[in-house]
């Protein structure tokens, strides 16, 4: 006789939404070897708090992907808006090696492409951040 499982967890909960250097493709697919690619999403602006920034310090809104890592994930769901503005819902997981600084910041936004007005508002948070 064969069972079917019900599944313990929503599918979401095995989604990730990555930002900052969390989103180095290196550093995802040691972490989750099974991982992919799901989408570029945005989150709210506040989660720039975890990095040890000001809430909205590159705006209202955070840009980074969400990942599908295979395996049920412990975090804080966080809803999202995908970039072709369908509603979605992830997990926000601790970082093993932080956000990054401003700099890497940028440089993974630049990697994946975020929206130019994501990475305009990092580029300006670093300049101020520089002048004395």
């Amino acid at each position: 006789m064969t069972e079917n499982a019900t599944p313990v967890a929503p599918a979401f909960k095995s989604r990730v939404f990555l930002w900052g250097a969390d989103m180095n493709p290196t550093a995802i697919r040691a972490r989750w070897p099974r991982s992919r690619f799901v989408a570029i999403a945005c989150a709210t602006g506040i989660l720039s708090r975890s990095a040890g920034l000001r809430p909205n310090a590159f705006g209202p809104e955070i840009w980074g992907i969400m990942v599908e890592t295979g395996e049920d994930q412990r975090g804080t769901l966080v809803p999202l808006t995908l970039a072709h503005g369908a509603s979605a819902t992830a997990m926000v997981v601790d970082a093993p090696g932080g956000f990054g600084t401003p700099a890497g910041i940028l440089a993974e936004a630049r990697y994946w492409e975020l929206p130019q007005a994501y990475r305009d508002r990092i580029e300006a948070f670093i300049d101020t951040a520089d002048a004395p």
